[in-house]
């Protein structure tokens, strides 16, 4: 018979389920809590939490973590949350060690009746019992102080405990709920009163606040909680002088317990007391002090800010290096610090309170919905106003990001749309100062012309390339405009400033003229009508002409500017400048118009003596208008009218010596037949164009190049009827001299010259600016004679062209 066969099961391997994400973390952040290595462990597991993950092996291993570095309220909260997951009794304990370590006995003690009512076996942790019969002897001895029963007190301390962890993690509103209802319970008691204060103050209501201090004063005048926070929302609310009657009653009294120390130092450091601050925080908390991790941080953190101020850069730099990741911003003090600068940013001392101090991330939150919203500005001042009445320290947020973060358009966009008196005076502050770019200065300037708060038209003194500047503050719009006419009229336009500027002054006058006809509002054509009076001498209808101009468009920049040059040479100084500040006002302006606008405010401003605020006019306009060909002309009136004005006062000699150098420069001709390229060649553009106004017929050439002038005035000078023209209207005695020269063969020794006809040396060889009076400065600025040296003599030629056969 066949043996029956076995039939065996065949077993195969057991599938394993992968490790998820969560258990690899878990296994390793166990091995690092073992280690000690809490910071570790929570960077590695905090990220699982914050994404809601809720599984108790991860919470529980966070407490731990959070309880090894002292963050007891991080700890109370990861327990608290594997508490609510698994509903595990025996995590009541660590939650009663947590409130131990706060402080928070009442808490404590309800911890230790939950555990021991769910059954946890107590009996493993040693001395439990009798750390609660201390804890209950404590309660106790607060009920018979406070004349209530001990049921009462333990839930009105409770209360106060729930409220002061709602106050540190920013639950305002449930820490103001909870201490008034603990205030309810045990009255006149000081602790629940000064937690009910801090939160009032950072949920915006800051009158309650100190009414809450003031009121502990009157049960508890040596409070120290209560002084401090007095103090210090005393200082933010801009109440400096009664902060400092109540810091002078917290002074004299000494804390007992850490959180009095850190307290009364940060009433000390409101009010920049640096002294007493490194004093009160250097002695090292007591052995049996309760020091929190943060509160730790802090006082290394306020102790280096203090040696800061206080000039012991060194130890600051080595306490702040110690304290990177830990407390926020310390890599900007660092920096500072170690850059040899005051303070962060651009302030002169270091701030003991970073922003988020100031003011709950709600509020920041709120203010940024404000200034992020499309709202008109009379609502969001509106609610600005009403934010800054619940948070009256906003405008130490708007100092610390202008000061220390350099954030400048976003805060004068803050204080600008706030509007209120303090917020005007701290945009005055930096438009008015040192410190930023002078762009953005101006840009605070603006702001405080829209408010009201400066004149457009009235110079203020503005920081400006290392020196005080004038300027006025009105602001432009530079942008390039195209002429607004029917096609013909356009065309009609452009031809006669074309030949204008070719200097057939008489073609131009009939196209000018002919556009009028068919637009009569071409004011164009009115003003350049007047410049072409006004170089044939004929002021009256210049003026006439640029007033039509004005009458068709009051901001019409260069009829004003036309009209301000004439006035001048007129001497009608008052009504020049009245003219000027209209042309201040003007909101817009074309590139070329800004360039001519900004000469005639450096015009009055030379004219007055004002060099600096002439300066600093044409050096805005370069920035702006770079290419605009008169900037380089006045600049070299401004600097001859400088110089002079140093002579007649006490430096004649170095003025003299600039002139000489200014001559020297026009004396480097070696030929003594130089034609009329080499002649006026050795001119600067300023000599030039003096030269131009007795020889070229009309306007329009100020704004050629210096080479395109130099060809205009060859051009123009090799003509025998411009010859001619030019003679004729010489003085009779500067023709004779003219005729000597040529009957001398076009050239005769400089010193018998200066014998006959007298020299020029007196006078300013800034023609453009002075006309010569002398015979010798008459025909050189005439471009009809020119020095040159043939060795070392000098000699007076005629260019060769203009010599007679």
């Amino acid at each position: 018979m066949s043996r029956k066969r076995k039939i065996r099961r065949k077993s195969f391997p057991r599938l394993r389920k992968r490790p998820s994400e969560l258990d690899l973390a878990l296994e390793k952040a166990e091995r690092l809590l073992l280690q000690e290595r809490y910071a570790e462990a929570i960077e590695l597991l905090e990220p699982f939490s914050a994404r809601g993950v809720r599984d108790t092996r991860l919470h529980v291993d966070l407490g731990m973590a959070y309880f090894g570095v002292k963050a007891m309220l991080q700890a109370e909260r990861a327990y608290r949350t594997a508490l609510d997951v698994s509903n595990a009794p025996s995590l009541w304990i660590p939650l009663l060690l947590v409130y131990t370590q706060l402080g928070h006995i009442c808490l404590a003690l309800d911890a230790y009746e939950n555990a021991r009512k769910s059954g946890v076996d107590l009996s493993p942790y040693e001395g439990l019992e009798e750390a609660v019969q201390e804890m209950e002897e404590e309660v106790n001895a607060w009920a018979a102080e406070l004349n209530l029963s001990y049921s009462k007190t333990r839930e009105g301390i409770a209360l106060m405990e729930k409220a002061q962890m709602a106050l540190d993690r920013g639950q305002f509103e449930r820490a103001i709920e909870l201490n008034r209802r603990s205030i309810r319970k045990l009255g006149n008691y000081a602790p629940p009163y000064n937690s009910l204060a801090v939160a009032l103050f950072y949920h915006g209501e800051p009158e309650q606040a100190i009414a809450t201090c003031r009121r502990v004063l009157e049960f508890e005048p040596e409070n120290i909680l209560a002084l401090g926070g007095l103090t210090l929302f005393e200082t933010w609310t801009g109440r400096l002088s009664e902060a400092r009657e109540t810091w002078e009653r917290l002074k004299p009294l000494r804390p007992t317990t850490f959180v009095e120390v850190l307290r009364k130092a940060e009433a000390a450091a409101a009010l920049e007391e640096d002294e007493e601050v490194y004093r009160l925080l250097s002695e090292e908390p007591a052995d049996d002090a309760v020091v929190f991790a943060d509160e730790a941080s802090y006082r290394e953190f306020y102790l280096a800010v203090a040696e800061a101020n206080l000039g012991r850069r060194a130890e600051a730099i080595r306490r702040l290096r110690k304290l990177r990741g830990i407390v926020p911003r310390t890599e900007k003090y660092l920096e500072a610090l170690e850059a040899g600068r005051p303070g962060v940013g651009w302030a002169d001392r270091y701030s003991y309170f970073p922003p988020a101090k100031y003011m709950s991330l709600e509020a920041k939150e709120e203010l940024v919905q404000i200034l992020s919203s499309d709202l008109d500005m009379a609502e969001r001042r509106r609610r600005l106003q009403r934010l800054q009445q619940r948070f009256p320290q906003l405008l130490l947020l708007a100092r610390s990001a202008l000061w220390e973060d350099k954030l400048v358009l976003p805060t004068i966009d803050l204080l600008s749309s706030l509007g209120t008196p303090e917020a005007h005076a701290l945009l005055r502050e930096f438009a008015l100062g040192k410190k930023g770019d002078f762009e953005d200065r101006m840009e605070a300037v603006q702001a405080l012309v829209d408010a009201g708060e400066l004149s457009p038209y009235e110079p203020v003194r503005v920081w400006y390339k290392d020196d005080w500047r004038s300027v006025v503050p009105h602001r432009v719009v530079v942008q390039d405009q195209d002429l607004d006419y029917s096609p013909e009229v356009n065309e009609l336009l452009q031809r006669a400033q074309q030949v204008h500027r070719e200097e057939n002054v008489a073609l131009a006058r009939e196209l000018y003229e002919k556009a009028l006809k068919l637009e009569p509002n071409a004011k164009e054509a009115y003003n350049n009508l007047a410049t072409i009076c006004r170089s044939e001498g004929n002021d009256r209808e210049a003026e006439s002409l640029l007033e039509k101009a004005l009458e068709i468009d009051p901001n019409y920049a260069m009829a004003r500017a036309n009209l301000v040059h004439l006035l001048i040479d007129e001497g009608r100084l008052e009504e020049a400048k009245e003219m000027a500040r209209r042309l201040a006002a003007l909101p817009e302006m074309t590139p070329l118009e800004f360039g001519f606008a900004s000469v005639t405010h450096a015009r009055i401003a030379i004219l007055e003596e004002r060099y600096d605020d002439a300066q600093a006019t044409l050096d805005i306009a370069k920035e702006i208008v770079p290419l605009y060909e008169p900037l380089k002309t006045w600049q070299e009136y401004l600097d001859s009218r400088r110089a002079a004005s140093e002579w007649t006062s006490r430096f004649r000699d170095k003025w003299k010596a600039r002139a000489d150098a200014f001559r020297q420069r026009q004396r480097k001709l070696k030929s003594r037949d130089p034609n009329l390229a080499e002649a006026l060649g050795i001119y600067t553009k300023a000599c030039l164009t003096a030269i131009g106004r007795h020889v070229i017929l009309g306007g329009g050439w100020s704004h050629l190049r210096k080479g395109e002038l130099l060809e205009l005035l060859i051009e123009n000078l090799k003509n025998p009827r411009v010859q001619r023209r030019v003679l004729e209207r010489l003085p009779d005695k500067a023709r004779e001299a003219f005729e000597h020269v040529q009957a001398e063969g076009g050239v005769m020794d400089w010193d018998r010259f200066a014998a006959e006809y007298g020299h020029d040396l007196d006078e300013s060889p800034y023609w453009y600016y002075h006309k010569p009076k002398s015979v010798m400065g008459i025909l050189r600025s005439h471009g009809l004679l020119v020095e040159v040296k043939e060795g070392d003599k000098l000699l007076l030629s005629i260019p060769v062209e203009l010599r007679r056969g």
